[in-house]
């Protein structure tokens, strides 16, 4: 009988030096079925040709242990050096699945980190973009006019503000766009990029752009639907 596959999911905050998703030596251990040691013992072995893809990274954990506490040494593996080290491993049904769920897991991770970045980067560009705007239209800019637009989008993607989304999820606040889906970033990133040609425009009515966005929001969930 071939054993449970586990799948390997990745901590898209936990990234390494360069800003490369990583892997715990945890991981894969756990979806290889071997032992933590074990994982270690090769990682330790192999450290050179591991490091021929830059630096193995680690962080120290801090565990409670009664009325004390010990740290724990959590190696973390890029994806070359991932990849490397399970080839290091005695082929089995297990490790044969889990070098092919890696290249998808590795491949998620990147593309989630390109689309949180966009997003990022499209939320400076479309404040900037709506100061800029209403300042050649001689309107003011204070600070609930940036915090509609934001609610505005955030509503539009996720069903509600922000601050209620995080509420509902139990997420911290300042972590919310690392705890939405590729798909959601990506819908959040449109609708921005979509706000921003609407003002390029000179569409300065905020009741206007919410209706072509809300329209625009529309095709493009019935598009990913089709």
């Amino acid at each position: 009988m071939s054993k449970l596959q586990i799948i390997p999911t990745l901590n898209y905050e936990l990234l390494n030096d360069a800003g490369e998703p990583v892997m715990t030596h945890e991981q894969i251990a756990l979806c290889t079925q071997n032992t933590e040691e074990s994982v270690v013992k090769l990682i330790d072995k192999y450290r050179s040709e591991l490091e021929e893809h830059g630096a193995v990274g680690f962080q120290i954990r801090v565990l409670k242990a009664g009325k004390g506490s010990t740290k724990k040494h959590i190696y973390l593996l890029n994806e070359h050096q991932t990849t490397l080290l399970v080839m290091f491993m005695r082929n089995n049904e297990i490790v044969v699945k889990f070098k092919v769920a890696v290249v998808k897991a590795y491949f998620e991770a990147k593309s989630w980190i390109k689309d949180r970045e966009s997003c990022k980067l499209e939320y400076k560009n479309l404040n900037k973009l709506l100061k800029d705007t209403r300042t050649e239209f001689n309107e003011e800019t204070p600070d609930y006019i940036y915090s509609n637009e934001a609610n505005m989008i955030d509503i539009m993607a996720l069903g509600c503000k922000a601050k209620k989304y995080c509420e509902i999820n139990d997420i911290p606040r300042e972590s919310l766009r690392n705890n939405l889906s590729a798909a959601q970033l990506e819908l959040i990133d449109k609708l921005q990029k979509y706000d921003e040609i609407l003002l390029t425009s000179g569409e300065l009515d905020y009741a206007t752009r919410k209706e072509k966005l809300t329209t625009y929001k529309i095709r493009l969930v019935a598009k990913l639907l089709s």
